[in-house]
């Protein structure tokens, strides 16, 4: 014999869920009023911050080619300032037995002055010592000097298959540098 009291009831009834009761203001209408303000706010506030946004861009942007300007004007105030004490040392180059052959000027952040010599066959060690003696005060007749002679040292005892050295190039910028060349 089975127990009844140990078996499922399947005779419920299926009841309809009870109507959900919307208040006049959370009407579809109503409903659909707010979410339109809200939108219409939303959007207003995404214009007032794409407008401000726009300003600061504006502003910075003007702040930038100001700063550009300025140090592209410094930049030209010292490419004038080392080329005068540029065209100062080239007597003195030309004693130490480099010649110039031609300049390139670049004016662009930063600014860089690169010559290029052409070194004499009499170029001398002792020579190149008195004049870095002599000329001890002036910065960048030393540096050249220097450059100069240490990439002719080197030029000489290099060789490059059957080419032979043709000129030094120096790049008398922010960070300066030596070029050799071989033809």
């Amino acid at each position: 014999m089975i127990d009844d009291s140990l078996q499922p009831n399947l005779d419920v009834e299926a009841q309809p869920p009870a109507p959900v009761e919307v208040p006049p203001e959370e009407s579809p209408s109503g409903l659909r009023a707010q979410l339109f303000d809200r939108a219409t706010r939303v959007k207003e506030q995404a214009q007032s911050s794409f407008a401000s946004l726009a300003s600061k861009t504006d502003e910075l942007r003007e702040q930038a080619a100001a700063k550009v300007e300025e140090v592209r004007d410094a930049g030209l105030a010292k490419v004038m300032e080392t080329l005068d004490d540029f065209n100062s040392a080239l007597p003195v180059l030309r004693e130490a037995g480099y010649s110039l052959k031609g300049i390139t000027l670049s004016m662009g952040i930063p600014p860089s002055l690169i010559a290029e010599f052409s070194p004499s066959q009499e170029v001398s060690s002792a020579t190149v010592e008195r004049l870095l003696t002599e000329h001890a005060d002036k910065k960048l007749t030393v540096v050249l000097i220097k450059a100069l002679h240490n990439a002719w040292l080197m030029q000489t005892k290099i060789t490059i298959g059957g080419l032979t050295p043709t000129g030094i190039s120096v790049d008398v910028g922010l960070i300066p540098s030596v070029s050799v060349s071989f033809t």
